[in-house]
């Protein structure tokens, strides 16, 4: 459904390029909704909908990468089990 391209491109790039094409699959969505619910038009909106899903999850998998690499590790007490603070 989701190809690996949607995931691993540069982030800057991959964000712009997933923003434009929710924009798009929006557009094209609602230029949809009043025309007829033939098996095509339900397919061409279920391919959409399957756009939208992979570019969100796209870009929620880099923003929790880019969390990560930013979050400082704690210093970590292995005696007592617990982060020190």
């Amino acid at each position: 459904m989701c190809d690996s391209d949607c995931i691993d491109r540069p982030k800057s790039i991959a964000v712009d390029g997933s923003l434009h094409l929710i924009r798009d699959a929006q557009m094209r969505l609602r230029d949809m909704s009043d025309a007829a619910a033939s098996p095509e038009a339900i397919a061409s909106r279920i391919h959409l909908c399957n756009v939208l899903l992979c570019e969100i999850r796209g870009i929620r998998t880099r923003l929790r990468r880019g969390l990560h690499a930013r979050r400082p590790s704690p210093d970590f007490d292995r005696e007592a089990g617990h982060a020190l603070h």
